[in-house]
């Protein structure tokens, strides 16, 4: 044996690996528990990259050695390379002793709980190392990590932020406290500060400019925004989540010019993407080029014309046998789910047909607002679809010559409402941020918001309810406006112009209360609390959003088919506020 001992260390030391394994392997089946011997063999197999032999070896030398941190460290370490995820579990576990006395061994178990899947051990033993070795940055970027594996975003943000705060020079905390920072969607005073430092640290990693520049959208620095975006863009001039991510901040920044050339460097990698095309007219009118965003939109309706049915209630009954048009945001269903399963304990429905008719109700949505914009020589067929109770709450102030402002949300087939007040020859102005280039005697009744030049959408209401005519428009705002207004366990933003017009010109407050039967439509005009003799508009204003509110519950409480799930409130909607509903339910509906 003493001759194969050195035959087999004069082979480690000339580097003859394969023979010096060979020896080495030889020797243990003789001397298993020789702790030298082990050491060599793990060494070797190391350099000959045969990893699971490797881990096998460094994993019985931690065992025969409990007490040493630096064999349970190298026995982690190969177990990991090697994929033995479980065994790697295992070993760490072992030394938990020596946790409290060796951060890096301690971070290194906790990785091996995090690759096995066990990330609240993982967790748990990461802030015993942050407390252990604060300076160690590695200890916070696996905290984070473990704790956003846990499914406790907002803890692995916390995480992040404290030890990207504590190591400033350290990119990959910057990075991920930047990310974590936008799932998490908070606004720490030192957000932009830790953007701005992210980016002195990588001026030209493009992942940092575009983490930089959706934090600094995030603050409300929209220009800064865009400053980094740019650059990200044009490091990467093909990259389209890059040019995406330009293209939205200039729009919220009102650069419609550069957002309108930024449009057209995505255009091409998005040609047959029909609703691009419609999104490119919007941005294009903006931008001031009224003859793009024609040929725009004229190129959407073209792409969209031969996926549409031959006939709408035909195709109105084929979507509840068709795949889901449009992934919808999840917190959306969940939400919607909730409060519907608050509403009604007794006979919830199971959750995939609850989510398969709530999907309809978006496909139905869509396939209601293609046929108005695409099939302009068919429109009454969403008329004889309709049916449409409480006339007589609208012909009354026509005939009386005050006017009516009708509101309505984004719920139910609300879409719908113009063709069905047409078919019946009332006169009326619709609001929508739709263009109105279809044109025909439908679209010259659009007051098209997003298609208007400066305040005139306001001017065109005041003007028509003053003339006697109907106002037809959506209160219930997008997520870019500060959103002030409790809902549900949500806060929503909505337009005060329902309340405050109808305050000021007289106007008939009513309510469209839009609902699936089936697949044929029901409206529904409900009266809404009118002004009282000497109430000012603010007082008004509070009683007015609160029967709004009732009727969207009403809505929202129904059938899922009746959600819609777009635009509107659903822009407001946010995972990290939904909660148990019932008492808030219970609370507002009483």
């Amino acid at each position: 044996m003493k001759e194969l001992r050195a035959r087999a260390s004069s082979l480690v030391k000339t580097g003859q690996w394969e023979p010096a394994a060979e020896a080495l392997a030889e020797l243990l089946g003789s001397f298993p528990d020789d702790v030298a011997l082990l050491a060599a063999f793990s060494n070797v197999l190391v350099k000959l990259q045969r990893w699971p032999e490797a881990a096998v070896a460094a994993a019985r030398l931690g065992a025969l050695s409990p007490g040493d941190a630096a064999a349970a460290t190298r026995a982690l370490k190969l177990l990991l390379r090697a994929g033995d995820l479980e065994g790697a579990a295992e070993a760490a576990e072992r030394c938990r002793d020596l946790w409290d006395k060796d951060a890096t061994l301690a971070l290194l178990s906790a990785r091996a709980f995090a690759e096995n899947g066990q990330a609240l051990q993982a967790l748990e033993l990461l802030r015993g190392a942050i407390r252990l070795a604060p300076d160690l940055p590695d200890v916070w970027h696996e905290a984070a990590r473990a704790a956003e594996a846990a499914n406790d975003q907002p803890g692995a943000f916390e995480l992040a932020l404290q030890g990207a705060r504590r190591h400033a020079g350290d990119l990959r905390l910057q990075k991920q406290a930047l990310r974590l920072a936008l799932a998490v969607e908070v606004k720490p005073p030192d957000l932009l500060d830790m953007a701005r430092s992210a980016v002195r640290l990588a001026p030209d990693d493009p992942s940092i400019l575009r983490l930089a520049g959706r934090t600094c959208g995030q603050a409300g620095s929209w220009r800064e925004a865009v400053a980094h975006l740019q650059q990200a863009a044009d490091l990467e001039p093909g990259n389209l989540v890059a040019l995406t991510a330009l293209f939205n901040a200039s729009e919220r920044a009102k650069d419609f010019e550069r957002a309108a050339d930024t449009a057209d460097r995505i255009t091409p990698m998005k040609a047959d993407d029909a609703l691009w095309w419609r999104k490119l007219a919007e941005i294009n009118w903006r931008a001031g080029r009224e003859a793009a965003s024609r040929a725009a939109f004229a190129h959407s309706v073209a792409l969209r014309a031969p996926t549409l049915p031959d006939d709408l209630a035909a195709g109105l009954r084929a979507l509840r046998h068709a795949p889901g048009s449009y992934r919808v945001p999840r917190p959306r269903l969940d939400w919607a789910y909730a409060v519907q399963c608050a509403a009604h304990p007794e006979a919830p429905l199971d959750r995939e047909t609850w989510d398969r008719a709530a999907q309809w109700s978006y496909d139905a949505h869509c396939l209601i607002a293609d046929w108005l914009e695409v099939r302009t020589e068919r429109h009454e067929e969403i008329a004889r679809q309709a049916d449409l109770r409480g006339l007589e709450l609208l012909e009354r102030p026509v005939h009386e010559g005050k006017g009516a402002f009708l509101a309505m949300a984004h719920l139910g087939p609300v879409f719908a409402i113009p063709m069905a007040l047409y078919s019946r020859g009332l006169p009326f102005r619709w609001l929508a941020d739709v263009p109105n280039f279809p044109g025909g005697p439908l679209y010259d009744r659009l007051v098209s918001v997003k298609f208007s030049p400066g305040r005139s959408a306001l001017a065109d209401v005041h003007a028509a309810l003053c003339g006697g005519e109907i106002v037809v428009a959506s209160m219930d705002g997008d997520a870019r406006r500060p959103p002030r207004t409790a809902f549900l366990g949500q806060t929503i933003w909505l337009n005060e112009t329902a309340a405050r017009m109808a305050h000021w010109t007289g106007a008939a407050p009513l309510f469209l209360d839009a609902r699936w039967v089936g697949e044929r439509i029901r409206f529904q005009i409900l009266p809404m609390v009118a002004p009282e003799a000497g109430e000012s508009a603010d007082a008004y204003l509070v009683r007015w959003t609160r029967d709004y509110l009732d009727k969207l519950t009403d809505i929202v409480t129904s059938a899922p088919e009746n959600l819609l799930l777009s635009g509107g409130l659903w822009a407001c909607v946010r995972d990290h506020a939904i909660e148990p509903l019932s008492p808030t339910l219970a609370a507002e509906r009483e």
